[in-house]
Formats: structure tokens, C-alpha cells, sequence
């Protein structure tokens, strides 16, 4: 074959690739944010939009939407000890205010509690993006498609934390998460000021979205150290690199430090955070007179030394870290083990995509950040399935890079077969769990909303519901942790436990107790009772299981009486179908 011909045939070629429209890509990225958006709004709109309230999807949502009340009477200051949220002393508040701001700010235009609610499918669809523009970065613009068709559909918990009404932090740690990976990987492609810029402000971002954001600066530093080792073991310059990173870890600090006046017990993040940031500043420094193979048993050598002054002065630090990965406790399902089983529900082929593509990362070499942290989420939503919202992101991405290089390996005559053949099949085989998660009824019971509707309106009112600063609230509430956060901000009273403080020993010694003489020896203060059928049938080994072990229960608990109103000292006085409030009589 001629060269002319050749040349002819290539001009060819590319003539047909630029015939595809260059408004093509965005457009369907248009529609698939927005099909994102509507698919966790139209089904899920009457269980929590019901008579002009709204009820929110769990049981998380409901403080996070008491400390918006809290904020729209005092916007700016968040609310940091809560004394209505635990009987007697209250308790520290713990959730960045970041979420309870945003809320806040649009809440002086809109319907706050509205706003709440659409929080969570709005960055859930506005995520696509970042992801768009990784694959696109990487690879082509139709993996990022076909990334966003995946987040957009997988039954994970993704799909069930960006649900309308799912008021929680979840949804901004991916959207910052995600966006900080993108610009990262955008830097490593091109190294721009704007890039270093936008990485470091949302990375701060990230930080201040959740108490726990350490650990993606700890695979950021990680992935620094990597890469810098290996381009001083090539001989190659490092100051730039590091002058970026530090830049990007030291916007971050400094977007995450004003948190230091608005959450309590976050000073030991202050010098950790700093620490990593100034590393790669140190690093090069450390370079111009070390051997790198001498920096690296430094280093090793300071992580040691580290751990242990960690583990002696900030212990918090390491059990923290460690319940990350491994659950202190069995009685909550989102804390187990994503076995196989559960992966494969809730990604079906896409995990196996996901774990061809990895494979292939790691072989062909690709993006050390991404390879990095795909693998770190994969970890982790092992280890525990709660972060699957994690993962859902980085499965998709990885699952299209698969299908990416399937297309590949096939003839270019059959390479959009192939390619709209897997999609086909991975939307029918996830198709059923998805409708499933969309069609989710609100965790919240109507006979609970009523039944904390009437405490509000027909018991001694707790005052101090909208104040920064509450006197002991004059009585509390008890009923199981799961309930807590309705009691507080539906009913507007004081429990004695909550999802945020799970294990005060007086729910255990109430009611398991094995007279009623033995109850109410624990219940000074305590002036109601709340009991509904669950507890006393599917919830019971829950309440056992918080009892220390060779702990003596028979038949005749206190739970068991109050529930079939044999009592003398407490009575019923409302009832709302399974669930029964009571008195002292």
C-alpha cells in the first residue's frame, strides 16, 4: 500500500471521528445528571413529602435537621453541646457544621426543611461531573459516560444515601471527595495554578464535611510519598511536586482550621493536618542532602516512632481509625462485611468489571492516585458496607475503563456493539434493586410521628429547643437508641439515648430489669416511657446484646409487663398503634 494511500485512508478516519458532534458527550452528560436526579425524586416524593411535612429517610437525617433549626435562629454559630439530645447531661455535638450552614444559607431563600430533603439527589446528580472528567482525563469521554450510567442506576448505598430526604454528610464527602481526585489528577495531567487552587479549597471542603476526612489525607500523603520515592529513585526533580502538594494540603488546613471553634474535641486533627502538609516541603528539603534510600528508613523509622506517641497520648486517634475498618459492634447491619454475596447485589457485573480494571490499572500503569484510591475504598467497603457510598464511585469509574478496554480487543466494526451490548446487560441485571432502593418507605413509622407529635403537645414543655446554651432539662425520655433522634426533634424532648450515644447502661437496666422495683431504681427523672412492639419481638436481642454478658433474663422483664400494661407505677397514656407512651401513676 502506498504511503499516499495510507495518508488517505487516515484523513478518512479522522473525518469520521470529528463527525461525531463535539455537543454529543455533554448533552448526554446533561441528561444523565438530570435522569439522576429525578430517579431519587419522583418515587421517594410521597413518603417523604406527606401533607405538607416533610419526613426524612433516616434516622440520622432527623438531628441533622434539629441542628438546622438550631442554625436558622442563630445562623452563623452552630450548636456544639446539645443538652436536649441525652438525659441528663447532654452530650457534645460532634457533626461539622458545614452541612447545617449550606442548609442554612439557602433556607433564607427557600423552604429549609425543603432544602434538606433535596440536598442529598442534588450533589448525588451533581457528582456525575467530576466523574465525567476523570475518565475523560484518563481515557475517553464515553467511559466517563458510561461511569455516570453506572453511579446514575447501581441499587448501593450510594443510590440510597443521595435519595430524596436522605439529610446526612454522606452525600458532600463524595462530591468533594470526588471533585478533589479530579483536580488532583487534573494537576498531575497539567500542572496549572488553577488546578493546585481548586484541589486545596475542596479538600478543605471535604475536611469540613466530616470528622473523619484524616483518612483521605492520609492516602493523599500516602500517594505523594510514593510518587516522590519513585522520582527520586529515577533521579528525577522533585521541588515542583512538592511545592504543589504542599500548597494543596496547606488550602486544605487552612479551609478545615475555623472548624476549631465550631466542633468540640478536633485540636489533635490541628497539628496532624499541618504536619502532612509541610512533609513535602520537609521531604525536599531532606532530599538535597539524603540518599533516598536513607529518607525512606527515616521515614519508615518516624512512622513508627509516631504510632507509638499516638497510641500513648491520643489513643481516641487509633480506636477511631480502627473502628473504620473493623465494627465494635454486630447489632448494626451497615457495619458488618460486604461479603461477596452483598457485592454482588449490589453491583452485580460492574464488580466484576470493577476488579478486572484494577488489575489492568495496576498492569498498564495507570493513574497512581486512582489506582491508590480505588483500591483504599475497596478496602474499606469490605471491611464495612456503610462505605459503599464510597465505593459506588470508584467501581464505576474502574468498571468502564474495563469495558473500555474490552472495546479493545474487538474488531472496530463491532466495538459500539460490544460496548452498548455490556451496558444493556448491566442495566437489566441491576435494574429490579434499583427500582427496589427508589421506592424505599421512609424509616420513620407514622404511629412514632404521631406518637411524638402528641409528647410535644401533652407533656411539660423543655425549653431552650432553639438556644446555644441550656440549663439541665427539668426530665428525659426513655425508649430504645433507634428513637432518640425522633423524640428530639419531633417531640422536642430529652431521651436517654440516641444513634449518636447508643450504650447508656440505663436502657439495658430498665428495661430488662426483673421487677418493677428494680426499673424504677434507674429512673429518677425519667418521666415517660416509650415502648413500641419491636422492642419487645425483633429488637430484643439488640437490647440484650447491650447487657453485659452473664447478665440473668427470664420471661418476667420490665419490658415485657410494661408492654402488656401489668405495671403499677407507670400506666399508659397515649397510644399510637404499636407504639405506647407511659406515666408515672
Amino acid at each position: 500500500m502506498s504511503r499516499k494511500t495510507k495518508l488517505r485512508k487516515q484523513s478518512k478516519h479522522k473525518k469520521e471521528v470529528r463527525q461525531i458532534p463535539k455537543w454529543l458527550c455533554p448533552t448526554i452528560l446533561g441528561l444523565l445528571v438530570i435522569g439522576t436526579f429525578l430517579i431519587r425524586v419522583i418515587p421517594s416524593w410521597s413518603e417523604v413529602i406527606r401533607d405538607g411535612q416533610v419526613w426524612y429517610r433516616e434516622v440520622d437525617a432527623w438531628y441533622h435537621m434539629r441542628l438546622a433549626d438550631n442554625m436558622m435562629v442563630n445562623f452563623p454559630m452552630p450548636l456544639k453541646w446539645d443538652m436536649l439530645a441525652l438525659f441528663p447531661a447532654g452530650m457534645n455535638v460532634g457533626y461539622f457544621p458545614l452541612l447545617s450552614w449550606i442548609i442554612a444559607i439557602f433556607g433564607q431563600v427557600f423552604n429549609y426543611e425543603l432544602v434538606g430533603a433535596f440536598i442529598p439527589p442534588i450533589l448525588g446528580a451533581l457528582v456525575l461531573i467530576p466523574i465525567y472528567f476523570i475518565c475523560k482525563t484518563l481515557w475517553k469521554n464515553w467511559v466517563g459516560l458510561i461511569a455516570c450510567l453506572l453511579v446514575m442506576i447501581l441499587p448501593t448505598e450510594f443510590f440510597h444515601r443521595s435519595l430524596l430526604g436522605f439529610t446526612d454528610h454522606h452525600i458532600l464527602e463524595v462530591f468533594f471527595l470526588t471533585s478533589t481526585m479530579l483536580f488532583l489528577i487534573l494537576l498531575t495531567k497539567d500542572r496549572k495554578v488553577r488546578w493546585i487552587i481548586l484541589a486545596g479549597v475542596s479538600l478543605g471542603l471535604y475536611l469540613s464535611s466530616w470528622g473523619g476526612g484524616l483518612l483521605l489525607v492520609l492516602l493523599l500523603w500516602i500517594w505523594f510519598f510514593l510518587s516522590a520515592f519513585n522520582k527520586l529513585r529515577k533521579e528525577e526533580p522533585i521541588k515542583t511536586f512538592c511545592i504543589d502538594i504542599s500548597v494543596v494540603l496547606g488550602l486544605g488546613f487552612l479551609f478545615f482550621l475555623p472548624n476549631i471553634f465550631f466542633v468540640e474535641n478536633i485540636v489533635p486533627h490541628i497539628p496532624l493536618l499541618g504536619l502532612m502538609a509541610i512533609s513535602p516541603t520537609i521531604l525536599y528539603l531532606v532530599s538535597k542532602k539524603l540518599d533516598w534510600r536513607k529518607i525512606l528508613l527515616g521515614l519508615i523509622g518516624c512512622l513508627i516512632l509516631a504510632t507509638i506517641l499516638i497510641q500513648a497520648f491520643l489513643p481516641g486517634i487509633i480506636s477511631a481509625a480502627r473502628s473504620v475498618f473493623i465494627s465494635p459492634t454486630s447489632t448494626i447491619q451497615e457495619a458488618q462485611p460486604a461479603y461477596p454475596r452483598v457485592l454482588m447485589a449490589h453491583y452485580g457485573i460492574s464488580f466484576l468489571l470493577f476488579i478486572g480494571g484494577l488489575i489492568f490499572a495496576v498492569k498498564r500503569k495507570e493513574n497512581l492516585l486512582l489506582i491508590l484510591w480505588c483500591a483504599f475504598m475497596f478496602i474499606l467497603a469490605v471491611s464495612q458496607r456503610r462505605w459503599s457510598y464510597y465505593f459506588t464511585i470508584n467501581n464505576s469509574i474502574l468498571a468502564g475503563y474495563f469495558i473500555y478496554l474490552i472495546s479493545g480487543w474487538v474488531h472496530k466494526s463491532a466495538k459500539v456493539a460490544v460496548v452498548i451490548t455490556i451496558c444493556v446487560i448491566l442495566l437489566a441485571t441491576t435494574i429490579k434493586g434499583t427500582i427496589g432502593i427508589s421506592n424505599l418507605p421512609s424509616i420513620l413509622p407514622n404511629d412514632w410521628y404521631q406518637a411524638c407529635v402528641w409528647l410535644r403537645g401533652n407533656t411539660p414543655e423543655i425549653e431552650g429547643y432553639y438556644d446555644l446554651d441550656v440549663d439541665k432539662p427539668d426530665y428525659g425520655v426513655l425508649s430504645w437508641w433507634d428513637y432518640g433522634d425522633f423524640i428530639t426533634r419531633i417531640g422536642h424532648r430529652v431521651p436517654c439515648s440516641n444513634p449518636m450515644s447508643q450504650d447508656p447502661e440505663i436502657q439495658w437496666q430498665v428495661l430488662l430489669a426483673q421487677s418493677e422495683d428494680e426499673a424504677n431504681t434507674y429512673l429518677e427523672g425519667i418521666n415517660y416511657l416509650i415502648v413500641d412492639s419491636e422492642m419487645v419481638t425483633v429488637k430484643l436481642y439488640a437490647i440484650v446484646g447491650k447487657a453485659p454478658s452473664g447478665t440473668v433474663i427470664n420471661g418476667n422483664t420490665f419490658i415485657y409487663n410494661l408492654w402488656n400494661e401489668t405495671t403499677i407505677t407507670w400506666k399508659k397514656i397515649h397510644q399510637d398503634g404499636a407504639v405506647k407512651i407511659y406515666g408515672r401513676s
